[in-house]
């Protein structure tokens, strides 16, 4: 149950939001993508974890490269002050939000639930968001979010030379 936080944190800096760093690699920078986003979800037994962007045929496999170097550094790099602030101020801002409705309540009690957490960790949600390092988010990551498989969808023949150049080592 305690890496329901590192997790929540490291999913808000790497892809929740506009101002993930895999939008701001693929969107902002360089324009080959409406938008990037990541998704993970911890469990005991194991992690499910995600990233994804839709792009063109022709720079697949770039935005795959740039997908899979992002998972890789935070994984290995610092996740600075300057990013775990402000992710950590707004997952904080999301769960202040939900709890105004009775839905909202009900919702959060069952994430809880299914992270193996007590409902009454509701009262100590913030306090712990805000106790997540940077230490916490890298060590989480390098166990949990890479060796995954990379899926393309799309015209194999516009992107596979780009792929083969880019992913040597890749089946």
């Amino acid at each position: 149950g305690r890496s329901y936080y590192p997790a929540a944190v490291l999913n808000s800096v790497l892809g929740g939001g506009y101002t993930n760093r895999l939008n701001l690699e693929i969107r902002i920078k360089r324009g080959l993508s409406y938008g990037a986003r990541s998704n993970v979800t911890w469990r005991d037994i194991n992690s499910n974890f995600s990233a994804g962007a839709q792009t063109k045929n022709v720079s697949a496999a770039e935005v795959a490269e740039l997908l899979a170097n992002e998972i890789n550094r935070i994984a290995t790099d610092t996740v600075g002050q300057d990013e775990l602030k402000p992710r950590t101020a707004t997952l904080t801002g999301n769960f202040g939000n939900s709890l105004e409705t009775t839905n909202g309540l009900a919702a959060q009690i069952r994430e809880l639930y299914l992270y193996g957490l007590k409902p009454e960790e509701l009262n100590s949600y913030t306090q712990n968001l805000q106790n997540v390092t940077d230490a916490k988010v890298k060590n989480f990551a390098s166990k949990n979010i890479r060796g995954g498989d990379i899926i393309i969808v799309g015209d194999y023949a516009k992107f596979k030379d780009d792929l083969a150049k880019r992913f040597p080592n890749q089946k």
